[in-house]
């Protein structure tokens, strides 16, 4: 925030300095109890902390709200030096009618002021020749270290030291808290964009061939970096270049001027590293930037190569606004993608030139050399081979899953205090996890303790004066305090979170939101025995009818690839479920996990052994029942 313009009136004298009063004083309120004013204002900085979008935001509110509640003559705020030589520079965020209350106070509140910054504590000191009038300094901690410093004047006259001390320590408390919340929506912002480009990932390893896994490439990577065209291209020997997708384009027409005029700006970027385009650089690279950004019809242009192994495999040309693509987070972003997507393309790539392709090729070749007897010798020794028995065995993904699970949820809407474990440990039963702050709850008891003593001396006075409506009354509003307090202390006596069974805490990392509010009934931990673990294994739905109850199922998970696990099939779910577009039905399998190496959420392959069938069968089983399903009525 800025500092406002200020005229020094130099010659003022300094009793005249220190009796300034705020021009716009607090606004009446009706008399309170300090235990429910003190309540109010808790809550009242809390939601300040929810609320403010914007530090510039926190402070206006917390400064309105400081000169509501008290007489404030004025409130200054020095950041944290850069280094540790710099003195505090405070800035004033009240400071009306051009008070030179400052150029008194300077001196003192800087030197008071690094005394609250070493031991966190609030400090106060009067101000000269009017004792009415103290000054409060309290410094804002966050991970051990000072970020700011508040220093505020406040008049006594209807306002105690203590008082001042209080709003000012809530002040840098909130202060506090809103960082730990920002903190942690910054957290979820990073963890979207990693789920984004998993997704991503997903998507391009489970298409159905190299050039599905382009299409879904260029598609989401346009998304993912809100740019306006996208351009894969892979390169093959003898410095051949093929376009393989482009955005929003389902299909490329050989030949097309477009297409060819993309292939050359491609050829002439072939191994340059990334580049960022210019219209006025005359360099080759360059130039052929310049080029593709015509033809995109965008601002500018930037070409990402996609290695492999140190080996360049491709090339994505990417078109968009100028301003994003020259951007800092736009250039690690874009980075961190290619060298993602690269081998999960390639991959795709060699998956299409496997080893169904090397056996058609070897088997032309030997038709084209060989022919006549030997073309029948050939023929009948296939035969032969597809028509021997072989154990069929359905191939299934499948998920851990603990066998029982337990959540456990917030008892009570109000402030998370402190975190015992971390997920990942191993706890037992009645375990504390985590304790809920209980200030709030322990003024409103205190509060609402008084208002009970209040209705039952006035039950008894009534009561003994023969008034027996007025008796009748107060009797229900002490039982209503009754029913208040027996609901706080319920609430208080479940601050403490405990573990409900013994196990693992397999979803919960909720150390990073302490200090957070939290839902009644919001979902802090998840707690499970590992003794034994349960695997889901999904069959696909043109498969069901071979699986039955009781068949062995072989199990290996990506964890553990020279690991093998078996068990028989307890039992197969009735209805079908739609796991990523397909129909599938769950199967259920029983592992022991005495040792603790399977853990909830890995995923592997199952083989479910079904009967001896011919090989022919196992191989063409599938296409003959599609074909039935699509011309047999």
């Amino acid at each position: 925030m800025a500092p406002e313009n200020r005229t020094l009136k130099l010659n003022t004298s300094a009793s005249a300095m220190v009796n300034l009063v705020p021009a716009v004083r607090s606004p009446i309120r009706p008399q309170q109890s300090p235990e429910v004013e003190s309540c109010h204002l808790n809550r009242r900085f809390a939601d300040i902390a929810v609320q403010a979008a914007t530090l510039a935001d926190l402070v206006q509110r917390i400064k309105d709200l400081l000169v509501q509640n008290s007489e404030c003559l004025g409130l200054w705020i020095a950041p944290c030096p850069k280094e540790a030589q710099e003195t505090r520079t405070f800035r004033p965020l009240l400071d009306r009618h051009d008070n030179p209350l400052w150029t008194i106070l300077a001196e003192e509140t800087c030197r008071v002021a690094e005394m609250a910054a070493q031991n966190g504590s609030v400090q106060s000191f009067p101000v000269n020749n009017n004792p009415r009038n103290r000054v409060v300094v309290a410094a804002v901690w966050s991970e051990g270290k000072t970020e700011e410093v508040l220093a505020g004047c406040f008049s006594h006259k209807s306002c105690t030291t203590q008082r001042s001390k209080k709003m000012m320590m809530l002040a840098t408390t909130t202060i506090a808290m809103w960082r730990v919340r920002r903190l942690g929506e910054a957290s979820s912002q990073v963890n979207r964009s990693l789920q984004q480009s998993l997704q991503l990932l997903t998507s391009i390893s489970s298409a159905e061939s190299f050039h599905h896994s382009a299409i879904a490439a260029v598609n989401n990577v346009k998304q993912l970096l809100g740019v306006q065209h996208v351009v894969l291209a892979r390169f093959r020997e003898k410095q051949a270049t093929t376009i393989s997708a482009i955005s929003d384009v389902e299909c490329l027409a050989a030949g097309n001027d477009h297409l060819l005029s993309l292939r050359q700006c491609v050829n002439e970027l072939r191994g340059q590293t990334s580049l960022t385009g210019t219209v006025s650089c005359p360099q080759a690279p360059l130039a052929a930037l310049s080029n593709y950004r015509q033809l995109a019809g965008a601002e500018d242009a930037v070409y990402l190569p996609l290695m492999v192994q140190d080996q360049p495999f491709g090339g994505m040309l990417i078109g968009g606004d100028k301003a994003k693509l020259q951007s800092k987070s736009f250039e690690e972003f874009a980075a961190f993608l290619s060298g993602h997507v690269s081998p999960v393309l390639a991959a795709a790539h060699r998956a299409d030139n496997g080893i169904f392709d090397r056996l058609r090729q070897c088997v032309g070749q030997f038709v084209r050399r060989n022919s006549g007897r030997k073309l029948g010798l050939a023929i009948a020794s296939i035969m032969i081979v597809a028509l021997c028995p072989f154990p069929h065995r359905v191939a299934c993904q499948s998920e851990l899953q603990p066998v029982l699970r337990r959540f456990v949820a917030a008892p009570f809407e109000g402030v998370l205090n402190s975190v015992q474990v971390k997920c990942g440990d191993v706890v037992k039963q009645d375990q504390l996890l985590a304790v809920m702050d209980g200030n709030i709850l322990r003024m409103e008891l205190a509060g609402l303790q008084a208002q009970l003593a209040a209705a039952q001396k006035k039950r008894d006075s009534t009561l003994a004066q023969g008034n027996i409506a007025e008796s009748q009354i107060a009797k229900s509003e002490a039982k209503r305090h009754e029913s208040q307090i027996g609901l706080i202390q319920s609430r208080l006596d479940r601050l403490e979170i405990r573990s409900p069974i013994s196990g693992v805490i397999v979803s919960g990392d909720m150390d990073k939101v302490e200090g957070a509010r939290m839902e009644m009934g919001q979902s802090l931990f998840e707690v499970a025995p590992l003794e034994s673990m349960q695997v889901e294994v999904q069959i696909p739905e043109n498969d069901s009818r071979l699986v039955r109850d009781g068949q062995m199922a072989n199990l290996k998970f990506s964890a553990y690839p020279f690991k093998k696990w078996s068990g028989p099939i307890a039992r197969v779910h009735p209805r079908s479920e739609l796991v990523e577009d397909s129909n599938v039905f769950i199967a259920e399998v029983q592992l022991d996990n005495r040792d603790g190496d399977l853990r909830p959420g890995m995923k592997g392959h199952a083989f479910i052994s079904t009967a001896w069938r011919p090989i022919a069968w196992i191989w063409l089983h599938h296409a003959w029942e599609r074909m039935r399903y699509a011309f047999v009525w």
